[in-house]
């Protein structure tokens, strides 16, 4: 019976959510990572505009989406992969420009080759999609082992839309953004047919941002105005402005519509634009404020000005250099990168003695205080001999972290989480559809859970005898978890130490934000006792304690993990080249301190991932962690300080 509930449950799951079915959209590239280069552009603004576009056509057809980036901002690969899986989403599209050494033509779309049979078919639907909409080459749908394909959830693609240095051929279509919306809805309507949706949409979109007119019109929106009411005069449709960008969107039926926009202090203003089937029409609008004479020679936009977007351009409300659109907060995601935790609310002084946890040891002060004692010891050696001692003892550099006694646990599996008694780990095979059971002492795996999604983020229990899972489609909706025992059996539901939530980019606890600033915060974990949360933004990991609602910037990091007796958290360091991983680190953080210390694991010589901690025995701890194709053991010895 209890068999019978769950295929129930795990049938229904899905089916919730395909009523708004999420799509993550990754923009390639971004920040100090320009991408290709060539004819004068830079491959990550087009991909940026491509992107925008491909989100609004989405939206428009009835899908939630999430942005990896949506300004000019550099987010890691794992970051990227980590925020699809954490949303949930069923489907991952990344979008790039292609660059070659010599002349090269052609559209290609990527998968990876341990990927299901679902991201083999949408690559190849987008594929022939992009090859029917831009007369280019085909060079095919081909396979790699690129980390947004590879550390993803979810059936997942990358395109690469053309040759940004093929000034003749190529640029004409990467550059065009007429084109750059064809290629948007060559991705829509490419996946609606890989979903079975209908691809004959009879509506199109209406959009636009309300900002403040400072006697430029449209040629200065920056001034975005919040909570102004817009009214379609033919349908008597309504909606409120943004609170954070001023913009507004509906979905209309092909014509031309009067569209009005009022505000609190603000004059009336109203415009007229057309509606196209499979389109979005911008149509943006300026207010003037009640305190500002309204010159005669300035004009309020009207049915003839001319937006944008409907001039070949992008508006000012996806641009993502334009200057009312927002960052990220700089100043709390700004840490010390590789040194100690930064409290969140102090990051907004400037400058900082920059010193690491290794620096404030080194053996530089040690000599300093040695000198310092034998120059007092011609004085009063007794009393200098117990000055030397102390001072030696405080400035005595702590003994390096290290994994000892390291070895291959498994091979071909990924994402290991090893069980608080260290007896058992919980692996995840490369198509992320079983869940497997490794035997530390007998080597043996077995297969316990087998469905899309099984592996992301299992959570032992404390006794080691059960785990709990996700919803594939729902990872952090903050419903219990569902609990299976180490025969696969399920149990019922494993409610987590805190009522944690994501939504809209956002962790929440007890519906109250985490994280303030405008960048978004996902994946959160917590601690066996609910002292802690250690959640990812797209500039590094943030440790939050519970007691005192303190949070520690930790620099740049992912999957991060804490220990089974709560001691300890252990993360992840990556750098990559934009599609690939280049070198990775692992880090561990004591929690017991007031100000948590971070402090080096391992150097980044190989690809380390993923690492996880049981609990202590004695002074040690096991260790588990993955090297390319293979899940690595060992120990890790840590004094108190």
């Amino acid at each position: 019976m209890r068999r019978l509930l769950l295929g129930l449950l795990l049938s229904a799951l899905p089916c919730a959510a395909n009523a708004q079915q999420t799509i993550c959209v990754d923009p390639g590239h971004g920040g100090a990572d320009p991408g290709a280069v060539g004819c004068g552009y830079e491959e990550e603004d087009i991909v940026l505009d491509v992107s925008t576009r491909l989100r609004d056509r989405l939206q428009a057809a009835g899908f939630r989406v999430v942005m990896t980036r949506t300004n000019d901002s550099a987010v890691g690969l794992t970051t990227r992969a980590s925020r699809a899986n954490s949303e949930g989403a069923a489907r991952f599209m990344s979008i790039h420009a292609n660059s070659a050494a010599s002349v090269a033509t052609g559209i290609e779309t990527f998968c990876s080759p341990n990927g299901s049979s679902n991201s083999f078919d949408l690559r190849d639907e987008i594929q022939a999609e992009m090859v029917a909409t831009w007369p280019l080459r085909s060079r095919g749908g081909k396979t790699a082992n690129f980390t947004v394909l590879t550390a993803t959830n979810m059936p997942a693609t990358l395109s690469e839309l053309g040759f940004i240095n093929n000034c003749n051929v190529d640029v004409r279509y990467l550059s065009d953004p007429a084109e750059r919306q064809r290629a948007a809805q060559a991705h829509v309507t490419a996946l609606q047919r890989h979903l079975g949706i209908s691809t004959n949409p009879t509506t199109g979109t209406l959009t636009g941002v309300i900002f403040e007119d400072q006697g430029q019109g449209l040629d200065d929106t920056s001034v975005r105005l919040a909570n102004a009411r817009i009214t379609i005069q033919e349908t008597s449709d309504a909606a409120m402005s943004s609170a954070s960008t001023g913009a507004w969107q509906f979905e209309l039926a092909p014509g031309a519509y009067t569209v009005r926009a009022e505000l609190d202090g603000y004059g009336v203003t109203a415009r007229t634009c057309e509606v196209r089937v499979s389109d979005t029409t911008w149509c943006s609008i300026g207010l003037f404020s009640d305190d500002v004479p309204r010159d005669g020679g300035v004009a309020t936009p009207d049915a003839g000005s001319v937006d944008p977007v409907d001039a070949g351009q992008v508006d000012a409300g996806t641009n993502p250099r334009d200057a009312g659109v927002v960052a990220p907060d700089a100043g709390s995601a700004r840490v010390r990168d590789g040194g100690e935790p930064v409290l969140l609310e102090a990051l907004d002084a400037e400058g900082g003695c920059g010193c690491t946890a290794t620096e404030r040891t080194s053996s530089g002060g040690f000599a300093f205080f040695a000198v310092l004692a034998l120059a007092l010891l011609g004085r009063r050696k007794s009393v200098s001999l117990l000055i030397l001692l102390a001072l030696a003892g405080t400035a005595r550099a702590e003994e390096p972290l290290r994994i000892e006694d390291e070895k291959v646990l498994v091979e071909g599996f990924t994402a290991p989480i090893v069980a608080p008694d260290g007896r058992s780990v919980l692996v995840t095979d490369r198509a992320k559809h079983r869940l497997v059971l490794v035997d530390v002492e007998e080597r043996s795996t077995r297969v316990v859970l087998e469905r899309p999604g099984a592996g992301y983020l299992p959570e032992w229990s404390s006794d080691s005898r059960a785990f709990g899972v996700r919803s594939a489609a729902r990872p952090f909706s903050g419903e219990p978890l569902m609990q299976f025992d180490l025969l696969g059996t399920y149990q019922g539901p494993q409610v987590p130490p805190l009522p944690l939530r994501q939504v809209d980019g956002r962790v929440l606890l007890d519906g109250r934000p985490l994280h303030d600033a405008d960048a978004p915060s996902f994946a959160p974990r917590t601690d066996p006792r609910g002292r802690f949360v250690a959640f990812e933004t797209d500039t590094g990991l943030v440790l939050y304690r519970v007691a005192d609602d303190a949070r520690f910037a930790l620099g740049r990091g992912s999957a991060p993990s804490f220990s089974a007796d709560g001691r300890l958290l252990v993360f992840e360091r990556t750098t990559d080249d934009g599609h690939e991983l280049r070198t990775s680190g692992l880090f561990l953080v004591r929690l017991d301190a007031d100000t948590p210390k971070v402090e080096l694991l391992r150097d980044d010589a190989g690809l380390e991932r993923t690492p996880s901690l049981s609990a202590a025995r004695g002074d040690t701890y096991t260790i588990t962690y993955a090297h390319d194709d293979r899940v690595m053991i060992g120990l890790v010895r840590v004094l108190d300080p």
